[in-house]
């Protein structure tokens, strides 16, 4: 495989797919950006990131493009389950239909990444678990956010293409796909537990993702009222903002400053049970 990650970087955002740095061997952020919010098609910018990490892991932005990733973990995933015999079942049940021939990735774990367009006007974001019933893993998940490609590495593997479609040849996805995403959402059975879960994961990607200098007072002033929201003890609530400020802000705010922050949100619910 020719070429730096620099360079795949940046044919990715020719071909029209927007790009965003991971800390080297891994799907994760480095300390201070965004993740696929980051997502650019802007060379400069990509230049730049993988001049300062030349061995950054690439990831591809999905939500701007209408693209989703079925992902089929394959029993070398941390949870030992077989996607692709739950997907044969499913197949056999009449819940599930063929896969139309796509660009397709083998990840380090041994699974699969089959990419699919989907119509822009659906809203869709990541969910695990898909055609399950109850608490049971079945090794098929969804993302349109972002996800890693190759030549990332992982666990020492590499990402690889599966197949003979390079990444220009997307198919459209299933209507079988489609239906049982929209079928996730909007579940009866499903629709407190679900916004249980988006509504705790956006809190959680909130801290993560941080804020840049000129916003980091109000940002952590948000993010104070949100925790006190939780029925988080207020030592956690405390706790956790010095961990988020510490770690997730371009630039951490003074301590004081964040006492001050602290402070004035409690007296503000104090004041506002009375």
């Amino acid at each position: 495989m020719k070429g730096t990650f620099g360079e795949f970087a940046q044919k990715y955002q020719q071909k029209g797919f927007p790009v965003y740095p991971l800390a080297p061997g891994t799907s994760i952020p480095f300390k201070g950006s965004h993740g696929f919010k980051d997502a650019t098609l802007d060379q400069a910018q990509a230049a730049e990131w993988w001049q300062a990490n030349p061995l950054a892991n690439i990831g591809i932005g999905l939500s701007d493009i209408s693209i989703l990733v079925f992902d089929i973990d394959a029993g070398g995933h941390a949870s030992g389950v077989d996607g692709l015999a739950n997907l044969k079942r499913l197949m056999a049940e009449g819940r599930a239909g063929v896969l139309p021939s796509t660009y397709t990735e083998q990840t380090p774990g041994g699974g699969f990444h089959y990419f699919y367009h989907y119509p822009a006007d659906l809203h869709l974001t990541q969910r695990a678990n898909l055609f399950a019933t109850g608490e049971e893993v079945t090794g098929l998940d969804y993302n349109a956010q972002g996800v890693p490609v190759l030549p990332s590495i992982r666990h020492g593997k590499r990402y690889k293409r599966a197949g003979d479609k390079r990444i220009a040849d997307i198919a459209e996805a299933p209507r079988w796909l489609l239906d049982e995403l929209e079928r996730v959402s909007a579940s009866p059975d499903g629709i407190h537990s679900i916004i249980k879960k988006k509504w705790a994961g956006k809190l959680l990607d909130e801290m993560v993702n941080g804020a840049g200098v000129g916003s980091r007072n109000d940002y952590l002033t948000r993010l104070a009222g949100k925790l006190i929201f939780t029925g988080a003890d207020p030592d956690t609530v405390y706790n956790l903002l010095l961990i988020t400020n510490d770690n997730f802000l371009d630039e951490p705010l003074d301590g004081h400053e964040v006492d001050e922050i602290y402070k004035s949100v409690m007296k503000h619910e104090e004041g506002r049970q009375d």
